[in-house]
């Protein structure tokens, strides 16, 4: 499927259903496994542990559009824009225009870091959210706890490991061919 957001094209592969619904059935099994352990299991419907779960699931895909944001928000501020997103299974990418110039390297170092800004801004929102809701019911703390799990690990994968490794393997730190603007 493909669609536009603002200007910006994104794709959403087939695919994406299928790891929407990996993700939900992980989520039930950890769900009913930390529940038979803290004894909240008993607390919980089938239905409950349904919607809690694909809310979990589905936030996984929000964060990875809150990133991708991040960068075309931060690519478009240096006048050098994200021509698309891309989802695929479980993951997201963005994509460049194929003739895009060689552009400065402080260029590349700003369009980088809107990623990793825009997740550490949706994880600091995500730990208040968990922080403030200890006493809720069940439903709500286990929704903010797998919302606060997703946040943590999708902000190293995404964020630390994935772009910083492309940072460096891609050198975009180094002085392009292009004079600084």
């Amino acid at each position: 499927m493909l669609m536009s957001l603002g200007g910006l094209e994104v794709k959403v592969e087939k695919n994406v259903a299928l790891a929407f619904l990996v993700m939900a059935v992980i989520f039930a099994i950890v769900t009913l496994i930390v529940g038979a352990i803290s004894g909240d299991i008993s607390q919980f419907t089938a239905w409950d542990v349904i919607w809690v779960t694909m809310a979990a699931a589905a936030f996984h895909f929000v964060l990875q559009a809150v990133h991708l944001i991040g960068h075309a928000i931060a690519a478009w501020t240096t006048g050098y824009q994200m021509s698309r997103m891309w989802f695929l299974y479980a993951f997201a990418m963005t994509l460049y225009p194929r003739d895009e110039p060689p552009i400065p390297a402080r260029l590349h170092i700003r369009r980088s870091l809107g990623g990793p800004i825009a997740f550490g801004i949706a994880l600091i929102i995500v730990f208040w959210l968990w922080s403030n809701v200890q006493d809720a019911t069940w439903k709500v703390c286990y929704l903010t706890s797998f919302m606060l799990f997703e946040a943590i690990l999708l902000f190293f994968v995404s964020s630390i490991f994935t772009d910083g490794v492309m940072f460096i393997v891609r050198k975009q730190w180094l002085p392009s061919e292009v004079p600084s603007a």
